[in-house]
């Protein structure tokens, strides 16, 4: 789990949460983290569900398991795992209609596959008098 002082540089798709739990005083909080996805999974510790937090990285996803333990929730086990990176970018070189190059660049299919995730587009003409 990473934390900042400034949650500012939690980095892209990083949001707080806040977990909290009814008391007979009131509402209290159990959990306050920052990270990509947060999952309330169907196991229980001390009566309370069990949390799951995932932290990703340009390499690498973090997981993270929380559970209850009196009055607030505890990293439990944390494991990473490497990002394994399937797409690959095609470099396409085409002539438009009056015959000038255009190179279009775009994310192919995972493996050796040809398909692409975008669709397939006319390329622009160009403007001769340019």
């Amino acid at each position: 789990m990473s934390t900042s002082e400034n949650p500012c540089l939690g980095g892209a798709n990083i949001v707080p949460y806040w977990v909290f739990r009814n008391t007979r005083d009131g509402h209290q909080l159990v959990l306050d983290i920052s990270t990509f996805n947060l999952d309330i999974l169907r196991t229980k510790t001390n009566g309370y569900r069990d949390i799951r937090t995932e932290e990703l990285t340009a390499v690498k996803i973090l997981r993270t398991v929380y559970k209850f333990k009196g009055r607030r929730y505890r990293a439990w086990r944390s494991w990473e795992r490497p990002i394994k990176v399937t797409a690959r970018l095609c470099l396409t070189l085409k002539r438009n209609q009056t015959g000038v190059r255009l190179a279009i660049l775009r994310f192919c299919g995972l493996g050796n596959s040809p398909d692409c995730f975008l669709p397939e587009t006319s390329p622009p003409t160009a403007n001769p008098a340019h």
